[in-house]
């Protein structure tokens, strides 16, 4: 017997697994499956349920009656669970499609609810400070512009937080920053507007999917100190890795060893927006062209040096 999905294919020939999976075509369970295939020993099959289970080929999982959501909520690993989400917008931000997409998951709008998901067209929008004490977790998002940003999650206890993003953030921003910082320092506007009716449903589908995930399994480890991007116009897709932040003043965070360099490259969350490198060499050496940002300074000024550019 061969089975088939979209990125993995198995072949069983052993007449056990076989008759298993042909009896297992509705749901069964393991009393009903051991009479079925009583001409095997008990623990041979077992062992071949083990073994089908841990494949992912069976599982002990309730899915949805609808083929199509049985096999996606199957790929995830995650059962599905009824739950509710706290959706606020700020900003321009329409929220219809994003009620749409949430309702197709079967996850409820209340305000009550223990997680939210907060909607902005802008990461560093003023509203957001006041979730720097929000007493639960949420997932914040950017279904609007030409790129789709997704996460991080924050919970009431993460490190780093929603402050330690938007001090990474500004120095992207030192334009914004040297215009306002005299009498707004916390302002550096750059709010998102592009979309259309097509790339807001994507949007909507890509969070909502995202939100349903992390409600039935408590967790979404894509999603922890991270952003990932989506380019509509392009099909990139990028991650962020959020780091904390060493001037924090809110959860006092403390530098962590940086891992790859890689995560400081990044035009959201890293010191350096941009890295080019040659895919081969030039006169028996590879060659590397990055535009670095400064630290911005810690008092008002109006003169800051912008992003420059390094080769080497």
């Amino acid at each position: 017997m061969m089975l088939a999905s979209e990125s993995d294919c198995l072949l069983f020939q052993q007449s056990l697994h076989c008759a298993i999976l042909r009896f297992c075509e509705t749901p069964r369970t393991q009393s009903q499956i051991q009479t079925h295939c009583s001409i095997h020993p008990p623990a041979a099959v077992s062992a071949a349920l083990k073994e089908l289970i841990a494949k992912r080929v069976l599982t002990t999982k309730v899915f949805p009656e609808s083929r199509r959501d049985a096999a996606f909520w199957a790929s995830t690993g995650v059962s599905p669970q009824p739950c509710e989400v706290d959706l606020q917008t700020h900003g321009s931000v329409p929220d219809a499609l994003l009620r749409n997409a949430l309702s197709s998951y079967s996850i409820a709008i209340d305000a009550a609810a223990f997680i939210a998901l907060v909607a902005v067209d802008d990461y560093l929008q003023p509203d957001l400070a006041r979730y720097l004490n929000h007493p639960k977790p949420f997932l914040l998002a950017k279904p609007v512009g030409a790129s789709i940003w997704i996460g991080p999650i924050f919970t009431p206890q993460s490190r780093p937080c929603w402050n330690c993003l938007r001090l990474w953030m500004l120095p992207h921003r030192w334009l914004q920053f040297s215009r306002f910082c005299s009498s707004q320092p916390n302002l550096a506007p750059q709010p998102s507007l592009a979309a259309t009716n097509a790339t807001l449903a994507t949007a909507a589908g890509l969070i909502s999917t995202a939100v349903a995930i992390w409600s039935s399994s408590r967790r979404h480890p894509r999603l922890e100190n991270r952003t990932v991007t989506l380019d509509v116009r392009t099909l990139e897709s990028q991650q962020h890795v959020l780091r904390p932040h060493p001037d924090c003043p809110t959860c006092g965070s403390l530098a962590r060893p940086i891992g790859e360099l890689r995560q400081l490259v990044s035009p959201i969350t890293g010191i350096v927006n941009k890295l080019d490198l040659t895919d081969r060499p030039a006169g028996a050496l590879f060659h590397a062209a990055a535009q670095v940002v400064h630290a911005l300074p810690s008092h008002a000024v109006t003169s800051v040096l912008p992003p420059q550019r390094t080769i080497g």
